[in-house]
C-alpha cells in the first residue's frame, strides 16, 4: 500500500517536471511578411494609344523587392529592382513582345525574400503612323449663296486625333489657310470618332474658292503623330464668276497724251475676291490704244492730240464662265503731253538676263518731257523716304510672272537706311534714277517684259505717264 501511494507521487513529480521542461523550450516563430501583393501597372498614365516605343510604366505593389516584366505572359525580362515608375521596357523588342503597331500588352511580377506574386497587366495601342487631312468640306448652311456666319466646313482626318490640338480658340493657327480667315469667334466640334471636325464660321469670314488648308505639326492624333498631310482644297465653296468691274470706270477722263492704268477686278457668288484666279482679255473701241490686251492691269494710252471718247472693255473668264466690265474714257485736248523716257543700262546694255537681276547693279533712269518729279523730303529734296519712294517703285509692273518681279520691288524698297531710300534718287526736276539691288531668289522661267508707269502721286501734274521703251529681262 506504501508502495503504490510512493509510485502515485513519483508518476506526478515526473508529470510536472515534463510539463515543465517542455514549457521551457523555444518555439519557433512563424516566417513574417508575405509574397509580393496589390501589384498593379498603367502604360502610358492610362492614354488609348501611344507612338512611343518605351513608354512610362507606372507600377505599384506591396512588399515588393524586384520586378520582371513580359510582353506576353509567358517570356520574361530579367529581375530588376523595384520601382514605382519604368521607362526601358520596349513593348516591341521587350521579352515576349511583337514588333510593329497594334495592340500591346505589358505584363509585370513581383518578388521577394518569401517569393513570387501573380502577374498583372495593361494594354496600349501602339500607333507610329502619322495621321493625315482626307478631305475639307464647305457647307452654305443658310443656303445664301454667300460665305458667312453659320456656314461650316468639315475636316476629315484617317485617324482618331486629339481633339484639344484644334479648338475654338486655336483654329486659325491649327488648321491654317492658304487665304482668308474663318471669320470672329468660330466655333470647333468633333464627333464620337475623333476623326471629324466641324468649324462653324464666325462674323464676316473671307474664305474664296481656291483656298487650301494645311495642319500645323501642333495637331496630332490621339498616339502622338503630328498630322503629316499636304494642302488640302476646300470643296464645295460657291465659286462661280457673277461680277467683274474696271477702275477707274464710267466718267474717267484724261487729257491727249496722258496714260491711265486700269485694274479689273472679278468676284464669285459669295462676293470673295477671285482676281487671282481669273483670265482677263481687254478690247478697245474708240480713240487711244490699250497696252496689254491680257492680264488684271493694263495702260490705256490716249491719242497725243485731240479729244474723243474710249470705250474698254474687258472679259473675265473663271471655271467656263465669262462676265464683262467696262470703262468709258474720255479724252479732252492737250497742248503738250507729257512723256517719260527710260534710259539707264536697263536700256543701253541690253539684253538684260535673270542673272543680272540676281546679281543687282543695273541702273533704270526715267526722264520727264513736260513734267517734273515731286521733291522729296530728304536732304535738298533730291532723296526719298521709304514711302515716298514705294509710290514710284509700284509703277514698275512686270507682263507676267508677277510674283518674281515683285522680289525686285521688294529688295528696293528694303535699300533704305531706315529713313532714307538709296535706291530711287532724283537727280534733277525731271530726272529720276534708280539702281536695282540684287534679288537673289528672283527666278522666272520665261522671258519677262517690264514696263514703266509714273504714277500721278510721284510727279508735279494729275495723270500717270507710260514710259518707253519697255525692258526685257531673259531668262536663263
Amino acid at each position: 500500500m506504501k508502495f503504490k501511494r510512493n509510485l502515485l507521487i513519483l508518476s506526478a513529480i515526473l508529470i510536472a517536471v515534463l510539463i515543465l521542461v517542455i514549457g521551457c523550450q523555444p518555439v519557433t516563430p512563424p516566417i513574417e511578411g508575405d509574397v509580393p501583393s496589390n501589384g498593379s501597372i498603367s502604360i502610358a498614365y492610362g492614354a488609348a494609344a501611344t507612338n512611343d516605343a518605351t513608354p512610362p510604366l507606372t507600377i505599384s505593389a506591396t512588399g515588393a523587392d524586384h520586378m520582371a516584366f513580359s510582353g506576353n505572359g509567358t517570356t520574361w525580362s530579367s529581375w530588376v529592382v523595384y520601382a514605382t515608375s519604368h521607362s526601358t521596357f520596349n513593348i516591341t523588342t521587350g521579352a515576349g513582345c511583337t514588333s510593329g503597331d497594334g495592340t500591346k500588352i505589358v505584363y509585370v511580377k513581383f518578388k521577394n525574400d518569401v517569393g513570387e506574386s501573380t502577374k498583372v497587366y495593361d494594354s496600349i495601342v501602339l500607333d507610329t503612323v502619322a495621321p493625315t487631312l482626307s478631305t475639307a468640306v464647305y457647307s452654305d448652311a443658310n443656303s445664301s449663296s454667300t460665305v458667312n456666319i453659320g456656314d461650316t466646313i468639315t475636316f476629315t482626318f484617317d485617324d482618331e486625333m486629339l481633339t484639344s490640338t484644334v479648338t475654338s480658340t486655336n483654329v486659325a493657327t491649327s488648321l491654317l489657310l492658304s487665304a482668308g480667315n474663318y471669320g470672329t469667334s468660330p466655333t470647333v466640334s468633333w464627333d464620337s470618332t475623333l476623326k471629324i471636325c466641324t468649324v462653324t464660321l464666325g462674323t464676316s469670314p473671307t474664305i474664296v474658292s481656291g483656298t487650301t488648308v494645311n495642319p500645323a505639326s501642333s495637331v496630332t492624333d490621339t498616339a502622338g503623330n503630328a498630322d503629316a498631310s499636304s494642302a488640302v482644297t476646300i470643296s464645295g465653296l460657291l465659286n462661280v464668276l457673277a461680277f467683274a468691274s474696271i477702275a477707274p470706270s464710267t466718267a474717267a477722263t484724261t487729257t491727249s497724251g496722258a496714260a491711265v492704268i486700269l485694274t479689273a477686278t472679278a468676284l464669285n457668288t459669295a462676293w470673295g475676291n477671285i482676281t487671282s484666279l481669273c483670265t482677263f482679255f481687254w478690247t478697245i473701241t474708240g480713240v487711244g490704244t490699250i497696252s496689254p490686251t491680257t492680264g488684271s492691269t493694263i495702260v490705256y494710252i490716249p491719242p497725243s492730240s485731240g479729244t474723243g471718247i474710249a470705250v474698254i472693255i474687258v472679259t473675265a473668264v473663271y471655271a467656263g464662265v465669262t462676265k464683262p466690265g467696262t470703262a468709258t474714257i474720255t479724252v479732252s485736248a492737250s497742248a503738250a503731253a507729257p512723256t517719260a523716257a527710260l534710259g539707264g543700262t536697263v536700256i543701253t546694255g541690253a539684253p538684260n538676263t535673270e542673272a543680272n537681276i540676281v546679281d543687282g547693279g543695273k541702273i533704270i533712269t526715267i526722264t520727264l518731257t513736260n513734267e517734273t518729279w515731286n521733291a522729296g523730303t530728304g536732304t535738298f529734296g533730291a532723296s526719298y523716304t521709304d514711302a515716298e519712294a514705294l509710290v514710284i517703285i509700284t509703277g514698275l509692273v512686270a507682263g507676267d510672272q508677277g510674283a518674281q518681279w515683285d522680289k525686285v520691288k521688294n529688295a528696293l524698297i528694303a535699300a533704305s537706311d531706315g529713313v532714307i531710300n538709296t535706291a530711287v534718287v532724283r537727280t534733277s526736276a525731271t530726272v529720276l534714277t534708280i539702281n536695282l539691288p540684287a534679288t537673289a531668289t528672283y527666278d522666272i522661267a520665261t522671258n519677262q517684259a517690264v514696263t514703266m508707269i509714273v504714277p500721278a502721286a510721284s510727279v508735279a501734274g494729275v495723270s500717270a505717264i507710260l514710259a518707253a521703251p519697255v525692258f526685257v529681262i531673259t531668262a536663263d
